[in-house]
């Protein structure tokens, strides 16, 4: 019986581990005590890049555009508030643009438009770029870390029928 409650006890004990670390942010510790430690918010680089330069931001969103050279890649990402884990909300609740910058190659074909991403990174200034008829002035930040977020799609059995208003949000 004490052999039974013991092999219980492991199994639910690895069961929480597994959950627990599942549920871990994106980003190392060290790189979210620094940005919030600077408290930089993206209104405010939106408003003054020069003022927050050389200070480490916690950002995510939706990527727009990715385009690679010789000197590395670029984004463009639409910026969307982070939740608690450090997933990008909802695009709708968007408060800009801003150009990412990772000194290495990030392949297109897996940073899509429309993917999330979270990133921790370096404020190096600002670039005023072209956005349909008007200009835009975009925050600039030099990547430090990058995380991609796996891309949701509901599956459902093909023979089974489901509530279409009921369940998984469809995107």
């Amino acid at each position: 019986m004490k052999l039974r409650a013991t092999r219980t006890v492991i199994f639910f004990s690895i069961a929480l581990l597994l959950i627990a670390s599942s549920c871990t942010y994106p980003i190392s510790k060290q790189l979210r005590e620094e940005a919030r430690k600077d408290n930089v918010l993206f209104p405010g680089v939106l408003n003054d890049p020069a003022a927050f330069k050389g200070r480490i931001v916690l950002w995510g969103g939706k990527v727009i555009e990715i385009t690679n050279s010789k000197n590395g890649t670029e984004m463009i990402v639409l910026e969307t508030p982070l939740d608690f884990l450090g997933v990008p909300q909802s695009a709708q609740s968007s408060r800009g643009r801003f150009i990412a910058r990772m000194p290495k190659f990030l392949d297109p074909a897996i940073y899509l438009a429309d993917r999330e991403i979270t990133l921790a990174g370096e404020v190096i200034g600002a670039e005023e770029r072209e956005l349909g008829e008007t200009t835009y002035k975009y925050p600039v930040v030099l990547i430090k870390e990058l995380h991609l977020w796996e891309k949701y799609s509901p599956q459902y059995p093909a023979d089974k029928w489901y509530d279409p208003l009921w369940g998984p949000k469809h995107y």
